[in-house]
């Protein structure tokens, strides 16, 4: 029956008792932003115009549960909705609103914003800490501390950046609009590092930033994944999750902008193209004199994001939601034993990281190299030289360590992200293929959520494989963090020719990157910005493990079979496929901490 106070289909309580059908609150917007599966005969329930949070599902749960109560007392019609409707409405919407149903949704699930406590982002507002993180050379300072980049033409010459750059000063004088005044009298915007003194855009200053690190060895696909993640996140985040993801200073963007336009925009797409190595000197890289000591300093790119005007939580949180994002691009060379130098800092990012993302390039591996062929006997891959990439995983880990003041052997809540690339030329290894994207769009949400039972599916697919082929990968990442998620993905789409110069070469025509945007949207949805999918967790066809905590880790016996998996908590609280014995089970929430023998 219709409520045309309350704008809502109601259930005419008499009726369903009687026939058993379909009960459906539904509000009458065309937008619906949450969706519960019901117990029987409740079927589902449609509320709120917001996309709600775990906090505020808790009251709604309760609300079921009443109306759930309701079904067994005897009806009360004038309490529930007007009694002039004719009851035959109401079975007729009822059967209709149950068709649809049956039809469109098997079954209901929920999208949800759940962060993961571990994911700690720095502050929201940094001139309320009184403090800053240089983008180049990681140094922490105070505000007032902050130099400004003299514009005067006369004022030049930096002890730190030679005799060319122009001067940097500590202002005394201010413009009403907070520019610094030179000793000219010229106004200066622009600001500058009291450590390194290279140029730091203002929205340093005006939200947090988020840091993250890409490690990998040498001809891993650094570049050319950084290029195509950040090409396809500024239409993947606006299209999926209504968040714009822009550059925030083009300046600083530049190199990396060049790498883009050679890839997705180049003036003849048939044409033949290439990303040049990156070196452990060159473009990529900013000369500074530091205590009397040349160093070269690696060069950040800085995105914005932050959610568009129709994202559901815009007016509520913009500005807790808008945040700097820092993303660095080192030599696989800087990552080797020994490079760790004075004069060569170039990895102390790492001790600002909010996440890792390491590249694993199975290629340069003799041994997946080898199963490759095996499977697929024309296929034609040139190796290289062998690479030990678990030494430089380790290196990784002592530098964080050292970083951080980390004990050794001691576990750390940093996700990492085994990023295993190339996938287009090793995914017959797979005995199952991933979705063609983890994201799962709805009719009642103008955003997409992300689908982490597909991504654990995925994850502990590459887990498998890697343990079978790289057991010592998997073994220094689970021993290092307790949050690991192993992701496969193609920069290019297609496994590229060698060039006539010796080289790698792509056509830009034939380039469709694959799952590339998977480890950031991922970070997102764990750090609270993207929503979740929340499937039912009393879905009778899907089984729950047994499951005790052994250390750092989770010990899970996959239900009906002898199959027994010891994992990070990165597993937890998703819905998994067992690669072995093809069984989707349940892996409840659990978080360190809890006794070793709590078993559900």
């Amino acid at each position: 029956k219709k409520n045309t106070r309350l704008g809502s289909i109601a259930i005419d309580m008499e009726a369903s008792r009687k026939e058993s059908i379909e009960a459906i609150l539904r509000w009458q917007e065309k937008d619906y932003r949450w969706e519960k599966q019901l117990p029987e005969p409740l079927g589902k329930i449609l509320v709120d115009k917001r996309v709600l949070t775990e906090k505020e599902l808790a009251p709604i749960e309760e609300a079921c549960t009443r109306l759930q109560e309701k079904l067994d007392a005897p009806p009360d019609e004038s309490s529930f909705f007007p009694t002039s409707l004719a009851s035959s409405s109401v079975e007729e919407e009822a059967k209709r609103s149950s068709s649809e149903t049956k039809n469109r949704h098997a079954r209901s699930y929920a999208y949800v914003f759940r962060p993961n406590p571990i994911v700690r982002l720095p502050s929201l507002h940094p001139v309320r800490t009184g403090k800053i993180v240089c983008p180049h050379c990681w140094e922490l300072f105070k505000v007032e501390e902050t130099l400004f980049i003299a514009r005067h033409e006369e004022l030049t010459g930096d002890p730190v950046l030679g005799s060319d750059a122009p001067e940097r000063f500590l202002p005394s004088r201010f413009t009403p609009e907070g520019n610094a005044i030179d000793p000219a009298g010229m106004e200066c915007p622009d600001r500058a590092c009291p450590r390194c003194h290279l140029r730091i855009p203002r929205a340093m200053y005006e939200r947090g930033s988020i840091f993250i690190s890409i490690v990998g060895a040498p001809a891993s696909g650094k570049s050319y994944f950084l290029s195509a993640m950040t090409w396809e996140l500024r239409r993947k985040l606006p299209e999926e999750f209504q968040f714009l993801f822009s550059d925030t200073d083009a300046q600083t963007n530049q190199w990396l902008n060049t790498q883009e336009e050679t890839l997705f925009l180049p003036e003849h797409r048939g044409k033949t193209v290439f990303l040049k190595k990156t070196e452990l000197h060159g473009d990529h890289y900013n000369q500074v004199m530091i205590d009397g000591m040349s160093m070269q300093l690696p060069s950040p790119s800085i995105f914005t994001i932050q959610p568009h005007e129709h994202h559901p939580r815009y007016e509520k949180s913009i500005r807790n939601l808008t945040r700097n994002l820092i993303l660095y691009d080192n030599a696989g060379e800087h990552f080797q034993p020994g490079m760790d130098t004075q004069s060569n800092p170039g990895t102390q990012h790492l001790l600002r990281s909010q996440a890792i993302f390491f590249l694993f390039d199975p290629v340069s591996d003799p041994r997946m190299a080898e199963k490759c062929r095996k499977v697929d006997p024309s296929l034609k891959m040139k190796t290289g030289k062998p690479q030990r990439q678990e030494i430089l995983l380790t290196e990784m880990v002592n530098r964080i360590s050292r970083y951080r003041g980390v004990p050794a052997n001691t576990k750390v809540d940093l996700p990492l992200f085994i990023v295993v690339t190339k996938y287009d030329v090793w995914k017959k290894l797979l005995t199952r293929e991933p979705a063609q994207d983890p994201f799962r769009a709805s009719e009642r949400l103008s955003m997409s959520a992300i689908d982490m039972d597909e991504i654990a599916s995925t994850s502990l697919l590459i887990r498998e494989l890697l343990l079978e082929t790289c057991p010592e990968i998997v073994n220094t990442a689970e021993g290092f963090s307790r949050y690991v998620f192993y992701i496969p993905v193609s920069s290019l789409g297609h496994a590229p020719k060698l060039g006539k110069q010796g080289g790698f070469v792509v056509r830009p025509e034939n380039i469709k990157p694959w799952w590339v945007t998977v480890p950031m949207s991922c970070f997102l949805a764990q750090a609270g910005y993207i929503p979740i999918l929340r499937r039912p967790t009393n879905d009778e066809n899907i089984p729950t493990a047994e499951v005790s905590i052994t250390g750092d880790k989770v010990k899970a016996l996959v239900p009906g079979t002898s199959v027994e998996y010891t994992l990070p908590f990165s597993f937890t609280n998703c819905t998994p496929i067992c690669p072995k014995s093809g069984v989707k089970f349940r892996i409840p929430a659990l978080k360190p901490g809890m006794p070793p023998s709590f078993v559900t």
